[in-house]
């Protein structure tokens, strides 16, 4: 009977360093996950600028192909930023309120404001 003890103990010993060294293995690949995640992140992110980039350069190099459905967003976008830029600039501008009253009504007219 204590020789069937011991040999459990030994064996119980053995699968709990095993166990041990799963869930070592576990951790270990869950941090590898997180990583990876973050990473695939950076690079959706990344590719998602570099989409608004591309479209933009569309946009400014032949405009007559930027389909209204296509380019509606990039454009508010565009107006918004260009509002805000005048705006900051407007002593720059001799009717800045001309061209903030020309962009406002784009940028209404676009679905936005």
């Amino acid at each position: 009977m204590a020789a069937q003890r011991r040999e459990s103990q030994v064996v119980g010993q053995g699968v709990r360093k095993e166990l041990d060294n799963l869930f070592a293995q576990l951790d270990a690949l869950g941090g590898k996950a997180i990583m990876v995640g973050r990473a695939v992140g950076t690079v959706e992110e990344q590719l998602r600028r570099n989409g608004k980039a591309r479209d933009i350069l569309n946009l400014l190099e032949n405009p007559m192909a930027a389909t209204y459905e296509d380019y509606v967003a990039l454009v508010l976008l565009l107006a918004i930023s260009m509002r805000i830029w005048v705006s900051n600039n407007k002593d720059k501008f001799s009717l800045s309120y001309r061209v903030d009253e020309g962009l406002e009504a784009l940028i209404k007219n676009l679905g936005g404001g």
